[in-house]
């Protein structure tokens, strides 16, 4: 696989300026009633004469921007460094098996061994990847995840496509020594409710990388309206065993 750099150095700095917080007590017995529109949650005390709004700049302050190169949009950077990228592309499949098997580069290791290898499927690719073996005659299967970065899973059409999160200087490269920040899958649900909180400071919308030779059209807009569109890595590979 070749390594291909961006263009240019990130620009990441703090977004939005800093607010004081304020810390504002409501007792059960006096509060009458929450009533949420499209700017922030309001609540009222019981005899009306305070208001309080919650304005989603004091959440913004947490989260830093930047953007690949001067000529494309200012957006959230994951763990406040990071970009959303599309984990395979089609350079990668070097063995042409996604359309027909349902992963990247899915082979047999040699011998009458039924032992396979592949690359990151989607959720739907995995399905396939299953019922290609079940319809060989393979009637348990034993899958293992030797992924050592997070990945998620984010709702596109009808499926939901693997991304990850990469380093402005090199797109390319899996991300390496992360230990120091967790475990994968507690990293996956920290990535997931990033994403879904940076969804909803910008309508309901997150930008993410498909095309990182080229940066045609780039980046695209990807849509998440709620947590349940976007999948951590257990979720993918357990609805199987529920739905088949």
């Amino acid at each position: 696989l070749e390594s291909v750099h961006g263009n240019g150095m990130a620009d990441s700095r703090q977004s939005l300026s800093m607010s004081p917080i304020h810390t504002v007590n409501i007792h059960n017995n006096k509060a009458k009633s929450i009533i949420t529109n499209k700017v922030a949650p309001v609540v009222i005390t019981y005899n009306c004469r305070q208001e309080f709004q919650i304005h989603d700049d004091i959440l913004k302050a947490n989260y830093k921007v930047g953007r690949i190169s001067d000529s494309m949009p200012e957006h959230y950077l994951v763990k406040g460094e990071y970009f959303m990228v599309q984990d395979v592309y089609s350079k990668a499949d070097v063995l042409n098996t996604t359309d027909h098997y349902g992963a990247p580069n899915f082979r047999q290791v040699k011998g009458s061994y039924p032992l396979y290898g592949m690359g990151q499927p989607s959720l739907n690719g995995f399905r396939q990847v299953l019922q290609r073996l079940q319809a060989q005659g393979q009637e348990e299967i034993i899958f293992f995840c030797v992924r050592e970065e997070p990945v998620v899973f984010l709702h596109k059409d009808d499926d939901f496509v693997p991304y990850t999160p990469r380093r402005k200087e090199n797109l390319h490269e899996n991300l390496h020594g992360l230990e120091k920040e967790g475990t994968v899958e507690k990293l996956e649900l920290t990535i997931r409710n990033e994403l879904y909180d940076f969804a909803k400071l910008n309508e309901d919308v997150f930008y993410v990388y498909n095309d990182i030779e080229f940066f045609k059209d780039e980046p695209q807009k990807i849509s998440i309206a709620c947590e349940e569109d976007i999948h951590v890595t257990e979720e993918v590979y357990k609805r199987p065993m529920f739905t088949m």
